[in-house]
């Protein structure tokens, strides 16, 4: 199945925006154990954002 698919029907887009942001959390979060180029509070900003932007999708 080709992914343009997810893109022509906006119910599906979303659930596939989520996970594909759902997946980038998972690393963001694995990389933050390591020293990164990322401050810390700039780290978890980004975190906690991403992390509302999905509970604003799924509610």
């Amino acid at each position: 199945m080709d992914i343009l698919w997810f893109f022509k029907y906006q119910h599906e887009k979303e659930y596939f925006l989520v996970a594909i942001l759902t997946l980038a959390t998972m690393v963001i979060k694995k990389m933050m154990l390591k020293p990164l180029f990322l401050e810390k509070n700039q780290q978890s900003q980004t975190i906690k954002a991403i992390d509302q932007f999905i509970k604003k999708r799924l509610n």
